[in-house]
């Protein structure tokens, strides 16, 4: 008994941290048809598919290199100028940065 507790000893500095990075990273809202719905509101012919593809170049795109900020941290900066310098240096096309973009400005905004 005394062996397994040392063991299990040996691994909690690593458990703990994994626990505090799990814990504390911020989870993204998956859109929903509401969400699109605001987009459709601000950009014809915005539709959930649109939205879809904003967050899956977020992730894949953004998430690549650095940890997500949750949209909502984005009304507290200038996203121009963020999308301006993150787009050149995650190589990304005009219509990427629009899409990711327009993804962006949905989820941060939660009125219709």
């Amino acid at each position: 008994m005394l062996i397994i507790f040392n063991q299990l000893m040996r691994y909690l500095p690593v458990l703990v941290v994994i626990f505090f990075f799990i814990a504390c990273t911020a989870q993204l809202k998956v859109p929903t048809s509401l969400d699109a719905q605001r987009g459709a509101n601000r950009w014809e012919n915005y539709d959930s598919l649109k939205l879809a593809e904003g967050f899956s170049l977020y992730k894949n795109k953004c998430g690549h290199c650095h940890n997500l900020h949750l949209p909502k941290e984005f009304a507290k900066m200038n996203l121009d100028s963020v999308m301006i310098e993150m787009s050149l240096k995650a190589k990304l096309n005009a219509e990427q940065t629009a899409s990711i973009e327009k993804y962006l400005w949905v989820m941060m905004t939660d009125t219709l």
